[in-house]
C-alpha cells in the first residue's frame, strides 16, 4: 500500500506517526534548552565569559591530544605535544594564506 506509515514494532513513523510527534517534542526541548542558555549567558560577567573561554580551549587542546594518542599510541606524551604543535601550524599557515578550509567544508593537506 503506497503511502502506508512503516511500522516497527508498536512505533509508527508515518507523518502523523509517534516518531513524528517525538521529533517535535525533541525539536520543543532543544529550543528550550538553547533560550535557557542563551538567558543564563547573558547574566554571566565578562570575566566569567572569558573563563568559560578559556576552560573551552582548555578542553579542547585535551581532547586534541588524546585524539592524536588514539591514532598514534606509540607516541611519548612530549612527541603528543610535538604533533599538535605540528598541525597547530599547518592550520595557521592555511589560515594565513586567507583560505580557511573549514570556512569551505575542505579538509586541510598535511602538504603546506
Amino acid at each position: 500500500m503506497v503511502g502506508a506509515p512503516l511500522m516497527f514494532g508498536l512505533i509508527s513513523f508515518g507523518p502523523f506517526g509517534i516518531a513524528s510527534m517525538i521529533t517535535q517534542e525533541i525539536l520543543q526541548l532543544q529550543a528550550a534548552i538553547e533560550q535557557s542558555n542563551a538567558r543564563r549567558a547573558a547574566e554571566l560577567s565578562m570575566a566569567e565569559k572569558f573563563k568559560l573561554g578559556a576552560d573551552l580551549f582548555d578542553d579542547g587542546i585535551r581532547w586534541l591530544k588524546q585524539i592524536i594518542k588514539a591514532e598514534q599510541p606509540e607516541l611519548s606524551d612530549e612527541q603528543v605535544d610535538q604533533e599538535l604543535d605540528r598541525r597547530r601550524a599547518i592550520k595557521r599557515r592555511i589560515e594565513e594564506r586567507g583560505h580557511s578550509p573549514a570556512s569551505k567544508g575542505e579538509m586541510p593537506s598535511a602538504e603546506v
